[in-house]
């Protein structure tokens, strides 16, 4: 542990990375275990909330199909979207939004507890991560994700609303301003990114990781995540591209190889900046953290 902390402060970028691989298999088992937990959790959730809007969410996709395929604009495309959401009842979207945060966050809490095995131990422990899911970690990292849901929510439907009235939903002000707006938004949302490894590295309850993640990232450390992420997502971004590219363009493959191929570039490539950043968030955590180079068994 005591050589982690010490690459976490001088090379943060090439000790996250490290970490990554070190515990990509395990978190690679993890990711899929949970998420089929998730998916079907999620399904039932739906059938259960969504039951009776089935019939109008399939006639949505053909109209939606159709505008797409005769090259209506984007705007009016997102206009459709807004229109079908406002008509669903707010508390059920406010439910299936919670749902999906407390299924991210099952996730989220096991990956990150697999880092911490091997940041301490250098042992993943997969199996014993998932059982982490039952811990208090889990109850405070679901409730500040769902805090930072709640801020990030208000904090950009009120500036929406405002900047429609102030100066209209049209013209190209009101997008250069939405534009400006949506980066200092995700700037913030990284201010509060240490929420999470604070509560499982640092047992905080998430009222204290709050507080931590706030002190330590700073509006310059969030613009400077901003770029790093968005270098990476590029990066990862042209090699799915390379990959389904040389799929698709070998004489005999089929059609289905290909789709099936496609997808699990995808899909690699969001458990790629999804692991990646919470690699990110571990040694981000363990930098600024005062810890000492010792293994705390209760962890």
């Amino acid at each position: 542990m005591k050589e982690f902390l010490e690459s976490s402060q001088y090379r943060p970028g090439s000790t996250a990375f490290t970490l990554f691989k070190k515990t990509f298999g395990s978190n690679l088992l993890v990711s899929i275990l949970l998420g089929i937990v998730s998916f079907i959790l999620f399904s039932i959730v739906c059938l259960v909330t969504l039951s009776s809007k089935f019939a109008e969410i399939i006639s949505f996709s053909k109209k939606y199909t159709e505008a797409a395929s005769q090259s209506t604009s984007q705007n009016e495309l997102a206009e459709m979207i807004s229109n079908f959401v406002m008509g669903f009842n707010p508390i059920v979207i406010i439910i299936i939004n919670v749902v999906v945060i407390l299924l991210y966050s099952m996730i989220l809490t096991s990956v990150l507890k697999v880092n911490d095995n091997y940041v301490r131990r250098l042992e993943t422990e997969p199996l014993k991560a998932i059982g982490s899911v039952f811990s208090k970690k889990y109850l405070h990292l679901a409730l500040g994700s769902i805090a930072v849901w709640a801020v990030m929510t208000l904090v950009n439907q009120g500036f929406t609303v405002l900047l429609e009235q102030v100066i209209g939903k049209t013209g190209v002000v009101y997008y250069f301003v939405l534009f400006i707006f949506s980066i200092i938004l995700i700037i913030l949302y990284f201010r509060f990114s240490l929420i999470f490894p604070a509560i499982v590295h640092g047992n905080m309850n998430f009222i204290d990781g709050i507080v931590y993640s706030w002190k330590n990232i700073t509006f310059k450390r969030g613009g400077m995540l901003l770029l790093l992420c968005l270098a990476m997502f590029i990066g990862l971004f042209l090699a799915m591209v390379v990959l389904i590219l040389i799929a698709s363009g070998i004489s005999g493959v089929s059609s289905g190889f290909a789709f099936i191929f496609t997808i699990l570039s995808i899909f690699l490539v969001y458990y790629g900046v999804f692991n990646y950043s919470a690699s990110a968030m571990t040694t981000l955590y363990f930098r600024y953290s005062k810890e000492e180079a010792e293994i705390d068994e209760s962890m």
